[in-house]
């Protein structure tokens, strides 16, 4: 998949999530937090832990005079933001990126902080496999939608190989 389908697909994740003119948190620094300020408005804060990561993005955002995102070193796991800080946390492709026995912490710190919506967005497993042969454990989804019943009510779709939830705090 080339890089204007990748980008597409992020896109698309934003507006299946109706994320217009949202402050965003974007856990795992990449091109979605562009698409969010430039095309869909948003106020974006981008944390990874790898910090030649975040300065990778943070001058691509330079050079294409993208304002609008505050990229920070962060854990997801224990996040450093006071409860409902932002209208929506998104995490997309990043969640397999987490040892499975922290991907728990993950979720409910990524509902804690948000105020309206949490999105959720990977791989299944042909798509997984294809673009990470090794290295990494592909997110159970029958696990990750236990989880998100415990913490209120989430909508389901699957585009292109992407599977998207969408979790309502309200």
């Amino acid at each position: 998949m080339d890089e204007e389908e990748r980008l597409r697909l992020r896109a698309v994740v934003l507006r299946e999530a109706d994320l217009w003119n949202k402050s965003v948190l974007d856990i795992g620094a990449g091109p979605l937090a562009f698409i969010a300020v430039r095309d869909y408005g948003c106020k974006v804060t981008s944390i990874d832990l790898d910090d030649k990561r975040l300065l990778r993005y943070k001058k691509k955002a330079e050079a294409s005079e993208i304002r609008g995102i505050d990229f920070k070193r962060g854990d997801v796991t224990s996040l450093s933001y006071p409860d409902d800080s932002f209208d929506a946390v998104i995490c997309y492709g990043a969640l397999h990126h987490i040892a499975s026995e922290d991907r728990g912490k993950c979720v409910r710190e990524m509902f804690r902080v948000a105020r309206e919506k949490v999105v959720i967005a990977d791989y299944s497993a042909t798509r997984f496999k294809k673009t990470h042969p090794s290295g990494y454990e592909m997110v159970d989804f029958r696990w990750l939608e236990s989880e998100l019943k415990k913490l209120g009510k989430y909508s389901k779709n699957s585009i292109e190989g992407v599977n998207i939830y969408v979790c309502d705090k309200k």
